[in-house]
């Protein structure tokens, strides 16, 4: 069982084709801010662990805690 064939599209018409898809370009931009996002988790992580600040565990009990 043969398939017919079909022509292979060039490469630079595939990939403008994609870079011009809205759903592409709506991907990239939530990848950027999820970028963004993770950026600031991870440095206000940082800086709250430079300057020592501590927040301290309310699930445990008062007696269990050692500072």
């Amino acid at each position: 069982m043969a398939f017919p064939a079909r022509p292979i599209p060039h490469p630079v018409t595939a990939v403008a084709h994609a870079v011009s898809n809205q759903w592409v370009e709506f991907l990239e931009r939530v990848g950027c801010v999820a970028r963004g996002v993770l950026y600031v988790v991870m440095g206000s992580l940082a800086l709250g662990l430079a300057l020592g600040i501590r927040q301290r565990s309310r699930a445990l009990p008062a007696h269990s805690r050692s500072c």
